[in-house]
């Protein structure tokens, strides 16, 4: 079944996606390329936003707080996590609710058995790949961990089965552009993303965003310091 295939992940989307999801100033942008900073540009920041939220996607409100675990976990994991990629972060994860918006509005919709299937399969797939020493792997445990779930309750939880549902209908959305148009399923992302991001609604608390840049920065100097402190200790 197509639904089997195996999905590559980044690692950084999926944390990001894992934390949105267990802790559940308008702009048009014509232009796929346009960066964080520039779609910033254009926003004045609207102060009747709740202090707890961070961003409102065509009527969604998101909270601050899944960024605010994002920059921890990545902390506990010795990565480096600064400004630049929470921007990353931050505009990979308005696509993603453009794209899961626009499946729900064409009607777009996976049954529980394909996302059953695939839940199992992604679940065996991880499984054989910590037995086998995967470092990515043994790294996504420790987020499990510091999410307070172990891999079993994650891909049993219904914060899994929503992700991958999502998941599902946004691939099924690129996939039907793709087959319609000609194209590659990359090109329809990026097509319906610039038509999508050129109607889209999206208020940003500003104030909010910047500070936690701010501490992004300064807990990426802190971890930079603490492996450049274990590297010097191990080549002593």
């Amino acid at each position: 079944m197509k639904a089997k295939k195996v999905i590559i992940i980044a690692l950084s989307a999926l944390v990001v996606a894992l934390i949105v999801a267990l802790v559940s100033v308008s702009i048009a942008a014509g232009n796929e390329n346009l960066s964080i900073a520039e779609y910033f540009a254009k926003i004045a920041k609207n102060e009747k936003l709740d202090e707890s939220t961070l961003v409102i996607i065509n009527g969604e409100e998101k909270s601050i707080e899944s960024f605010e675990k994002l920059i921890r976990v990545y902390s506990a994991l010795d990565a480096v996590f600064d400004s630049e990629k929470l921007e990353n972060e931050f505009n990979q994860f308005v696509d993603a609710q453009l794209l899961t918006q626009e499946a729900q509005r064409r009607g777009i919709t996976a049954s529980r058995d394909e996302i059953q299937e695939q839940l199992d399969y992604q679940k065996e797939s991880f499984l054989l790949a910590l037995e086998g020493g995967d470092e990515i792997a043994k790294m996504f445990v420790d987020i499990y961990k510091g999410l307070g779930m172990t891999v079993e309750e994650y891909y049993a939880s219904d914060e899994a089965y929503q992700y991958y549902y999502d998941l599902m209908c946004m691939n099924t959305l690129l996939k039907q552009e793709a087959e319609q148009k000609g194209i590659t399923a990359e090109e329809a992302r990026t097509s319906r993303l610039t038509r999508l991001r050129g109607s889209a609604k999206i208020e940003v608390n500003l104030e909010k965003l910047n500070l936690l840049k701010k501490e992004a920065d300064e807990v990426a100097a802190k971890t930079a310091e603490r492996l450049a402190e274990k590297s010097a200790a191990v080549t002593e």
